[in-house]
């Protein structure tokens, strides 16, 4: 799938490539510790995923109503990746807080874990993009790879973080 991303039209690959060099903008948490032990290797991503959108939740978020961020994964981890960042936003917030948060409708969720679907059209203060080699693999052709992932990444007006795995790493090179 790499290398269809390659032969993707040149407008894309300049558009991901122009959002990724804006160091300042753009972290990127890779796991390198991924075990042979799968169950192991993914609960450690789910705990990098849900602590960085925790931590963009308490820099962006706030509760007059301002701030959104947005978790944007593949969407077969939408349901586990929501599981986790709820878990670390109710150790983290106040109950009143939490609880006004998670009870917000989706279309007015400030925090959303949510598919490059969802996303389109919209933006956040902050994003964090979950496992893009995933993204990538999970399109059906090369072209709508390549739209997902600038759609993803060009969601952010302030911040955007990439979660990987050592395999997600190398699955796709950006």
């Amino acid at each position: 799938m790499q290398q269809d991303l390659i032969k993707a039209p040149a407008r894309l690959r300049h558009g991901l490539r122009a959002v990724l060099a804006q160091a300042d903008a753009v972290a990127e948490a890779v796991r390198r510790d991924r075990h042979a032990v799968l169950l192991r290797g993914k609960l450690d991503v789910r705990r990098a995923q849900a602590e960085q959108a925790a931590q963009l939740a308490e820099q962006f978020v706030s509760a007059d109503g301002t701030g959104r961020i947005a978790v944007i994964c593949p969407d077969n981890l939408i349901a586990p990746v929501r599981d986790a960042v709820r878990r670390k936003l109710a150790v983290i917030l106040d109950p009143a807080e939490y609880a006004r948060l998670i009870e917000q409708p989706e279309w007015d969720e400030q925090i959303s874990v949510c598919g490059t679907e969802t996303v389109k059209g919209l933006e956040f203060d902050a994003v964090v993009v979950v496992e893009p080699g995933l993204i990538e693999d999970d399109a059906p052709s090369r072209l709508v790879a390549a739209s997902d992932l600038y759609v993803a990444m060009t969601r952010p007006t302030q911040k955007l973080v990439i979660v990987r795995t050592k395999a997600d790493e190398k699955s796709l090179n950006i």
